[in-house]
């Protein structure tokens, strides 16, 4: 069988799961899409066949595999970074949304260290891509790790489980600073350890004239 045939028949297997949760309203698994062609008992070969249809049905189903239209983004986390004292110095927490370098510049600082290897911005990253970021300040080392990024009508949902390391002697402001691709996303909700903690509007739906 060649590519061109393989290919055609992944496709079709992944439509075929697409159209099946479109029609009943809900997101619908490589399973029950496939309940109608089950093999009958007693094919080997024909049940064989259907499991490597199976494979290929969800390799070819990328973000249909989500809950409802959610759709994975691509990402990138970035270290080497002080928050500036001047960007909302009293808050415990922040979340913003930076769209071009001058607001980034002013939210964030390059900490220059010794042997510094930090992964940092591209200096031309804001062309196609912008920032979100989450920070905590007050008594506590604060550590993040991103569990996933997905958008979903227009909101970027990010998710991100945060630890904190107490320590009485010291103030700390700390950043978890993330770039996804840019575009005109509504809103972005940061949903912290499983629990939604802030929602940055990004457009109003506009006004209906009279």
């Amino acid at each position: 069988m060649n590519g061109t045939l393989m290919a055609g028949r992944r496709c079709n297997y992944g439509r075929l799961v697409a159209a099946e949760s479109a029609r009943n309203g809900r997101p619908t698994s490589v399973r029950q899409a496939f309940l109608p062609v089950l093999p009958a008992q007693g094919g080997r070969h024909n049940y064989i066949c259907w499991l490597a249809g199976l494979w290929l049905a969800a390799a070819c189903l990328g973000p249909v595999a989500l809950a409802g239209d959610a759709t994975k983004l691509p990402f990138d986390t970035y270290g080497g970074y002080f928050v500036s004292n001047k960007f909302e110095p009293d808050a415990p927490q922040s979340f913003v949304v930076i769209r071009d370098q001058a607001q980034f510049d002013k939210t964030f600082g390059v900490a220059f260290v010794m042997r510094d290897k930090s992964h940092r911005l591209p200096p031309s990253g804001f062309w196609d891509l912008m920032v979100i970021a989450a920070i905590h300040r007050g008594n506590a080392m604060w550590t993040y790790k991103v569990d996933s990024v997905v958008v979903q009508a227009g909101v970027v949902e990010l998710r991100y489980t945060a630890t904190a390391k107490k320590n009485d002697t010291a103030t700390f402001a700390c950043p978890l600073i993330v770039s996804i691709p840019k575009s005109a996303y509504q809103a972005v909700q940061f949903v912290e350890n499983g629990k939604p903690v802030q929602k940055v509007v990004l457009a109003e739906k506009p006004e209906k004239s009279g």
